[in-house]
């Protein structure tokens, strides 16, 4: 029996209803735009450096445009240089990044050493040129709040402790399951004091008799692993505070 050699055009749709060929579709022979797919590829890196690097703005864009213009230049490559935004056209999207940038720099100083706190700081506005009123009030409020406070009260860099205030709110929100009633008497209040001291201390003693601790949760053993790999990276002159800080503004959430 001969050899059924059979040539299947993919440029056509093929419609099947489980896994059988029942019929073609219309031909769909447009190209596909893979050079305005590689201007979009070439504003997302240029946001990825935005992002990572203390670099001014203008700079990574001029220096990832020239990358494109000194390689070498066919018809594709300017068709693409042809159809990246100018800077101008995206310097709000850009500018929006540099903002991030400043936000999760002032976020992460509690996890810089207190005496390093001053150099991620003052590196950050050095960093950012945007002097408008509202990013203004944010860099003054930073800095004379917290930068020339008081660090002991809020750095949490050495500390191995929760650092949020989740646990504290779970307590309080037990504490007000525990009352039943949004205005308790004094004498309420002291018997339910009572009743969680003598439930603590209880829990105390089994935990020194090598009781089981209810671990934590995955994600935030992971996040802490990650966390003490940037500390060791950091002290171990692998990464300059700078780049400590930045990477580990990335561990941390922002709503």
């Amino acid at each position: 029996m001969a050899n059924l050699q059979v040539q299947v055009n993919f440029l056509e749709n093929v419609v099947t209803v489980d896994n059988i060929l029942v019929s073609f579709g219309r031909p769909h022979n447009h190209k596909g735009d893979f050079i305005g797919l590689a201007a979009e590829s070439f504003v997302r890196k240029v946001k990825k450096r935005c992002r990572d690097e203390a670099a001014p703005i203008p700079s990574i864009y001029d220096e990832e445009l020239g990358a494109l213009r000194n390689a070498d230049c066919d018809d594709t490559v300017v068709d693409m240089i042809k159809q990246i935004p100018t800077f101008q056209s995206c310097k709000s999207v850009l500018e929006n990044e540099d903002f991030h940038r400043l936000v999760r720099r002032a976020a992460v100083l509690p996890l810089v050493p207190d005496h390093r706190v001053e150099d991620v700081w003052f590196q950050a506005l050095e960093d950012n040129d945007d002097n408008t009123d509202a990013i203004m009030r944010f860099k003054d409020y930073v800095t004379e709040t917290w930068v020339e406070g008081h660090f002991h009260l809020w750095n949490h860099f050495d500390h191995d402790g929760p650092r949020t205030t989740n646990a504290v709110e779970g307590w309080h929100h037990k504490l007000n399951r525990m009352c039943r009633r949004a205005h308790p008497n004094i004498f309420v209040f002291v018997e339910m004091l009572k009743k969680e001291q003598a439930a603590n201390e209880a829990k105390i003693i089994q935990i020194t008799a090598r009781g089981v601790v209810r671990p934590k949760k995955k994600k935030y053993r992971q996040l802490d692993s990650r966390l003490q790999r940037l500390k060791d990276r950091m002290r171990q002159g692998q990464m300059d505070i700078v780049a400590y800080a930045d990477a580990a503004s990335h561990l941390i959430h922002f709503e």
